[in-house]
């Protein structure tokens, strides 16, 4: 993979965010974030509670992606060193990771295979 999680920050607050680290140019379109939830057991179940896929956007080695769960609009930082920090916003009124446990994936994926549903009988 071409990113990956580097940690997250203030979790269970209105600044909470994931924070991933570019290892080579890529395009943030190919990546889905998404957490997870638990059974009765604390066994991490198949229920997927919530899901980002991020748009098109163009990012570079060593550049910053900040994914925050709060409401927001994409923005960037252009840093001293040449890399580039880049702002996307889940624009949800929860919390994602507020619970011990709770784990954040991040999916790299190739190709995208839909069927929309038109006038379902």
């Amino acid at each position: 993979m071409d990113v990956k999680i580097s940690r997250i920050l203030d979790r269970g607050t209105d600044n909470e965010r994931l924070v991933l680290k570019v290892l080579r140019n890529c395009n943030m379109n190919e990546y889905v974030v998404f957490d997870t939830t638990f059974d009765e057991k604390g066994v991490v179940s198949n229920k997927h509670r919530h899901l980002f896929v991020f748009p098109q956007t163009v990012v570079k080695a060593n550049d910053t992606v900040v994914l925050y769960t709060r409401r927001g609009h994409y923005s960037t930082i252009y840093n001293e060193n040449g890399t580039t920090s880049h702002f996307f916003y889940w624009n949800l009124d929860i919390h994602v990771w507020n619970n011990e446990g709770d784990t954040a994936y991040l999916l790299h994926y190739d190709g995208v295979n839909m069927k929309r549903v038109v006038n379902p009988q």
